[in-house]
């Protein structure tokens, strides 16, 4: 993250502004002034402030919520209907030389060019401009859309919570099921499970499941692709898990057609159902893998395995670009926190 734009809407700017720049988190003062105030915080972002009146607020609060490419395609369209669109406000006449056109909100913005309303999350100038105007914007996922997780990791492996504590967690949440997927017996840096693990394991989850009839308890396990593309069980034992979550965790450095066909191979096994954090990457700290993500959803969409967007905060993997190559080539997708806690 490069810097932080605040949006807010004063009948004070200069008071605000110093206000702003009085924070103790404040480090630098990059500039002052009505409009615009820039400070650098002790993290090293930089935060800049943009002071507007009420009636600018929602010109300016979806400029700077949207891509260029988004802001682009909106201007357009004003355009094309004698309108001018800048960040100040939507007006009469292409050169925004006429009256302002009354946008209390960011809704009445996209209503004044007759548009459904586009959520921040999809303004990306991707289609959604042309979705917007056709009525088929998608339904955004929403946190109590999800019925269950698929991917857990106790303290059997390097999670840090009990089997127990964790089906309790996810049952308080509202949850219908939970996968438990602790790591595998060759990611042995992270305690992975051996087959005297899994059987005790399995054990607990019955006695476990026994006790919560209103609630499933799904045997899983994060297998680990193995360099040559297998995976880290003998088919009789990966027979025994209910889900077969499986990912690269080592050898990331292999050139990009060997990475892919190792991945392809594993996607293939009749085991395997889920494909996590695809690329591996871990946010700040390493760069996703080179691989030919066109050629694993396609072999994901074949054998009906489903592509991870895992939601823990350091990876955001699979990258939201890609999910919507996923849907268009009809690959399922499991929203999951890889939860070690």
């Amino acid at each position: 993250m490069k810097d932080v734009d605040i949006v807010l809407s004063t009948e004070s700017p200069a008071e605000v502004a110093r206000a702003f720049t009085e924070f103790t988190e404040v480090i630098e003062v990059l500039s002052q002034g009505d409009r615009k105030t820039a400070v650098r915080l002790q993290s090293g972002i930089q935060v800049d402030l943009r002071l507007v009146a009420d009636e600018q607020y929602a010109s300016m609060l979806h400029h700077f919520t949207g891509s260029k490419d988004h802001n682009v395609g909106m201007r357009s369209r004003a355009l094309a209907r004698d309108l001018h669109l800048n960040e100040y406000g939507l007006f009469h006449g292409k050169k925004g030389d006429g009256d302002r056109i009354d946008t209390g909100d960011e809704a009445e913005l996209f209503r004044a060019l007759d548009l459904s309303y586009v959520p921040p999350e999809l303004r990306e100038g991707l289609g959604e401009v042309e979705a917007a105007d056709e009525g088929e914007l998608p339904v955004l996922l929403q946190a109590q859309d999800l019925r269950g997780i698929l991917h857990v990791h106790t303290d059997a492996s390097d999670g840090d919570d009990t089997l127990e504590g964790m089906i309790d967690a996810v049952r308080e949440r509202g949850y219908e099921y939970v996968c438990i997927c602790d790591h595998s017996k060759s990611a042995g840096y992270v305690f992975g499970l051996k087959v005297a693990d899994i059987e005790r394991q399995h054990a607990q989850i019955d006695r476990l499941q026994a006790e919560h009839q209103d609630f499933r308890i799904l045997k899983g396990i994060e297998s680990d692709i193995l360099r040559n593309g297998s995976l880290d069980y003998e088919d009789e034992i990966l027979a025994g898990f209910d889900l077969v979550v499986v990912a690269i965790h080592n050898n990331l450095a292999m050139d990009e057609a060997a990475l892919t066909q190792r991945i392809i191979r594993a996607l293939e096994h009749p085991a395997t159902n889920v494909f996590a954090h695809p690329t591996g990457r871990l946010l700040l700290e390493r760069e996703g893998a080179k691989i030919n993500l066109e050629e694993i959803l396609a072999a994901a969409a074949a054998n009906d395995v489903a592509l991870e967007l895992n939601t823990h905060p350091a990876r955001f993997d699979l990258d939201w670009r890609w999910l919507r190559r996923a849907r268009q080539v009809g690959c399922r997708v499991a929203v999951n926190p890889d939860a070690h806690r």
